[in-house]
């Protein structure tokens, strides 16, 4: 099967001119209800060979491995395509495609996770640190504080720890 998914490693993004953007590092892969998450590609017959010797190698048969189908997720009825049955963040747990409807980071938002954009609720175990942009759809809890970066929510902000304006609260 194939993934649907951006199936790179977190890295920052590149604008047309070359210029990186440290913040943006596309750790939340948003997906919306309905949308399409994986294709099952099916075997195809392989082609003979040679080896080192010139005797001829007859190739293995291919296995048909079904879709990777974990919580909240659906095929269809001919089990060639999984699709997402809620909005949500796209992760891979135990092999299996899950979209889940909160997103949970365990650590600060900083330059080793970027920026958050997230069509659900998000929670933070950790702190929000300056110059960073967190903007959920839902609610956002914060277990740490949040030192003079920028949150957005359409519900409710927790905020455990306190926040530190630096002079732009």
């Amino acid at each position: 099967w194939k993934y649907l998914t951006n199936d790179k490693k977190l890295s920052p993004t590149q604008d047309d001119r070359g210029n990186v953007n440290y913040r943006e590092m596309g750790l939340v892969h948003n997906v919306q209800r309905g949308e399409e998450l994986a294709t099952r590609i099916p075997p195809v017959p392989g082609i003979k060979g040679m080896d080192v010797q010139g005797r001829e190698l007859l190739p293995r048969l291919g296995r048909d491995l079904p879709l990777p189908r974990g919580k909240n997720t659906v095929c269809n009825a001919d089990n060639t395509s999984l699709y997402a049955t809620l909005d949500g963040h796209i992760t891979v747990v135990d092999r299996k495609l899950t979209v889940q409807p909160v997103f949970e980071l365990n650590g600060d938002v900083d330059f080793s996770s970027g920026n958050i954009d997230f069509i659900g609720n998000v929670v933070i175990r950790g702190s929000i640190t300056n110059g960073f942009t967190v903007r959920a759809a839902g609610d956002i809890e914060v277990t740490g504080f949040i030192e003079g970066a920028e949150v957005f929510a359409g519900g409710n902000i927790n905020i455990r720890g306190g926040i530190k304006s630096s002079y732009k609260g």
